[in-house]
C-alpha cells in the first residue's frame, strides 16, 4: 500500500457511517502486518479519540489475523513444540516481542543444564540436578498472583517468576531439551508433571503404568511418590479412577494455559482479551478434538 492510498483511507476514519469504517478496516486487514508501522505512526499523532479507537481496533484485528494464522499452522504442523506454542501465545499479547532475545536466554539455560547432566545417573538423580539448575542457579520461582508478568514467556524469562501453569510449561520444555521424559499429566485440578519410563517421542502411547514419579513444578520441583499421589487424588475425588491419571502430549499444555489466562484476564477486567483468547480456545478445541 502506497502512502497516498494509506492517507486516503485514514481520512475516511472520521466518517460517522459504520459501513465506511467496516470497509476501511477490511482493506487494512487485507494488507496485513506491512501497514502496522504506518498505522502506529498515525495513532501516535491522532488527537481525535474516536479515530484513535478505530485505529486501535484495526491494529488489533490485523494482529489477531496474523496470530490466528501462526497458531493454526502450529496446530497442524508441529503441535507438540512447547517453545513455539508458548512464543506464539506471548507474541499475541506482546506484539513487539523480540524472538532473538528470548532464544538467547533459552540457549543459555539449556547449555547450563546440558553440560552438567550425567546420563548414567538414575531418573531421581537427574531430576535433582535439573531442579538445582532450574530453581537455584537460574532462580525460577512460583507466584500465584494473577499478573501479566507471571503468565507470558518473555516476562517470565526476565523476572524469573511464573504462575503454576506457565512455570510448569517452561520446566517441561527445559527437561525435554535435556532428554528427560517429563510431561504434563492429567491429575484433576492439580497441575503436576510426570517422569516417564519411556522414550520422549512415544508419549502418545504412554499409559499410567509408565509413570515413575510425579513432579510438582510449583514447589521447587518436589518429587512425589506415584502411589501417594494416586491415593490422594482418589481420596479427594479429583479423579474417579487411577487410569485417568495419565500423561498428555505437549499440545495440551495450551489448553491449561488458555484456561488459566482467560480466568486471569477476567479477574483483571480485560474484557477484550477475554474475548480474544476465548476465540483462540475455540480454535484449539476444534483441532484437539481431531487428534484425541
Amino acid at each position: 500500500m502506497n502512502v497516498n492510498e494509506f492517507n486516503a483511507l485514514v481520512r475516511l476514519l472520521d466518517d460517522p457511517d459504520p459501513q465506511v469504517f467496516h470497509q476501511v478496516k477490511k482493506r487494512f486487514i487485507k494488507e496485513g502486518k506491512q501497514v502496522l508501522p504506518m498505522l502506529q505512526k498515525e495513532w501516535n499523532k491522532q488527537l481525535d479519540m474516536s479515530e484513535i479507537l478505530k485505529i486501535e481496533e484495526i491494529i488489533n484485528a490485523i494482529n489477531f489475523k496474523d496470530f490466528n494464522h501462526a497458531f493454526k499452522n502450529l496446530l497442524t504442523e508441529n503441535p507438540d513444540d512447547i517453545l513455539k506454542g508458548f512464543l506464539i501465545l506471548t507474541k499475541f499479547y506482546f506484539t513487539e516481542t523480540e524472538e532473538h532475545t528470548i532464544f538467547q536466554e533459552i540457549e543459555k539455560i539449556k547449555k547450563d543444564i546440558w553440560l552438567e547432566m550425567n546420563f548414567n545417573l538414575t531418573a531421581l538423580e537427574k531430576i535433582r540436578i535439573f531442579n538445582h539448575f532450574f530453581y537455584d542457579i537460574h532462580q525460577f520461582k512460583i507466584s500465584y498472583d494473577f499478573k501479566i508478568q507471571n503468565t507470558f514467556l518473555n516476562k517470565i524469562l526476565t523476572h524469573k517468576t511464573g504462575n503454576p501453569i506457565s512455570l510448569g510449561i517452561l520446566y517441561a520444555f527445559f527437561a525435554q531439551q535435556a532428554e528427560l521424559p517429563v510431561f504434563g499429566v492429567n491429575a484433576g485440578n492439580k497441575f503436576l508433571l510426570a517422569y516417564l519410563n519411556a522414550p520422549i517421542y512415544k508419549v502418545a502411547d504412554i499409559k499410567n503404568d509408565d509413570i515413575l514419579f510425579f513432579i510438582d513444578p510449583s514447589n521447587n520441583g518436589k518429587l512425589l511418590d506415584k502411589n501417594t499421589v494416586e491415593t490422594t487424588l482418589l481420596k479427594e475425588k479429583k479423579v474417579k479412577d487411577i487410569n485417568e491419571i495419565k500423561p498428555f502430549r505437549n499440545l495440551f499444555f495450551i489448553r491449561y494455559w488458555l484456561t488459566y489466562s482467560i480466568v486471569m484476564f477476567q479477574k483483571l477486567g480485560y474484557s477484550e482479551k477475554v474475548e480474544a483468547f476465548q476465540q483462540v480456545w475455540k480454535s484449539f478445541v476444534e483441532y484437539a478434538m481431531s487428534v484425541e
